[in-house]
């Protein structure tokens, strides 16, 4: 019983760090999703403050390239963002709960399946005692029978 609580116990272990997991990658994959977003606004941005900068050289100008330098800079805060390794104490003490209760787990079937080829062995033992307790009694019996020469 104590292996199949063991079991159970890494199981739901492993299934809360991996939902902790999903929750952090979907929080990046939202994140890249709006560093994308932001760069592609920054760059028409960009693109219409060349334009006017090139047919007008003044006023609008100024305008289209600070906002396109806002979005710019958005990009570039989502962007790190989305890009960095998650690290957080619940994570770090969900996987060390986890590698601990996989070694539970593995000691538990070891120590199984040493009982199971203890078991395979002391049945072997007893086929073959049994086997060799036929033959010398079939040999008694037939030794009786025997003529002499």
């Amino acid at each position: 019983m104590q292996t199949l609580e063991t079991a159970r116990t890494y199981g739901r272990i492993a299934w809360l760090r991996r939902q902790v997991l999903l929750q952090l990658a979907l929080r990046r994959v939202v994140a890249g999703v709006v560093a994308a977003l932001a760069a592609l606004v920054a760059l028409g941005f960009g693109t219409a403050a060349a334009y006017m900068g090139l047919r007008l050289w003044m006023g609008p100008i100024g305008a289209a390239a600070i906002a396109g330098a806002g979005w710019l800079l958005i990009a570039a805060i989502a962007g790190i963002y989305a890009g960095s390794t998650p690290r957080s104490t619940e994570l770090d003490a969900l996987e060390q709960m986890e590698v601990e209760a996989r070694e539970r787990t593995a000691v538990a079937v070891e120590r199984l399946t040493g009982i199971g080829a203890r078991a395979e062995t002391m049945s072997g033992t007893l086929t073959l005692l049994f086997a060799l307790f036929r033959a010398l009694r079939r040999m008694g019996r037939r030794g009786g029978d025997a003529p002499d020469a």
